[in-house]
């Protein structure tokens, strides 16, 4: 009997032993494992989370936008432009028998491209042309017995009907980068910030609200400047003044505003008009036409 109690006792401290090895071993091996997945888990952050975090920045400051925004991203917003000008396009034909917004954007395109060209700015030529392009998208939603009125409206209607348009177009771009699902970047920031901010100036007047001059793109203020020589090229006949009378009057009365309007980019964007002044021959001899010749 005492040599099956020691034996007995012998088996059963033995295998206490090996369970506790066992359980150590097990609890070693899994705090091993945690290490390891916790240092691999660390470095995909740094390699993944941390470049991915610093996409993400507030607006930026003047003169500060994108330089390479991605050519498929570009290509895609391209074709999001297209089909909304597409839009405007129809409407104004099927209701004014012409599509004004539509040329007048394209206008302005070239010749904000142009101009940030000449200044070398730290910004994608093409995002400055998309951004051109977007700009007057708003206008899907104006009457168009307003788009194609040659008279000039009250402040009662235009408050009503034109000054809303710059947040009219940011609904539109939203609504459809929505559908895109596109992710927040600077590329899209630059869009919203010329369809937003066109009609704005750099002292915080303008539409649609006050800002400070630096939340004011320098692509936007090139266009905003590009919109305005179109806007009274276009109007030149109607008033009986010859292009060059027109740019020349328009440049004065921007330079005399230096707080309103950045006067080296008037100055170049005066400069491209007159080097591109054949994207309005086409424009001029149908006025003529309307209005009577005005040497130009």
């Amino acid at each position: 009997a005492r040599m099956t109690n020691k034996l007995f006792f012998i088996i059963n401290s033995w295998f206490l032993t090996s369970v506790s090895n066992y359980i150590f071993l097990v609890d070693t091996i899994s705090l091993f494992h945690y290490f390891l997945i916790k240092r691999l888990y660390s470095s995909y952050e740094m390699l993944s989370i941390k470049p991915l975090e610093s996409s993400y920045h507030p607006l930026p400051p003047l003169g500060s936008e994108p330089q390479k925004p991605i050519t498929d991203l570009k290509n895609h917003i391209r074709t999001i432009l297209n089909d909304i000008l597409s839009e405007i396009e129809c409407k104004e034909i099927e209701t004014g028998g012409e599509s004004i917004t539509v040329p007048h954007s394209k206008r302005v395109a070239k010749i904000a491209t142009a101009t940030a060209e000449t200044l070398s700015l730290n910004v994608s030529h093409q995002l400055v042309e998309l951004c051109a392009l977007a700009h007057d998208i708003g206008k899907l939603f104006m009457d168009n017995d307003i788009i194609h009125s040659d008279e000039k409206v009250s402040p009662e209607i235009r408050k009503k009907k034109i000054n809303p348009h710059p947040q009219q177009g940011i609904s539109i771009l939203v609504s459809y980068l929505e559908k895109s699902s596109l992710r927040e970047n600077l590329v899209l920031k630059s869009l919203r910030n010329a369809v937003l901010y066109h009609h704005q100036k750099l002292d915080g007047s303008g539409y649609p609200k006050m800002l400070n001059g630096d939340e004011m793109f320098l692509s936007t203020q090139i266009i905003a400047i590009a919109d305005a020589f179109d806007a009274i090229l276009t109007r030149a006949y109607r008033e009986r003044m010859s292009f060059d009378e027109a740019i020349d009057k328009l440049r004065e009365e921007l330079l005399a505003k230096p707080k309103q309007y950045n006067s080296e980019i008037v100055e170049e964007v005066y400069q491209t008009v007159i080097e591109n002044r054949s994207i309005y021959e086409a424009f001029t001899e149908e006025e003529e036409e309307l209005f009577g010749a005005v040497a130009v």
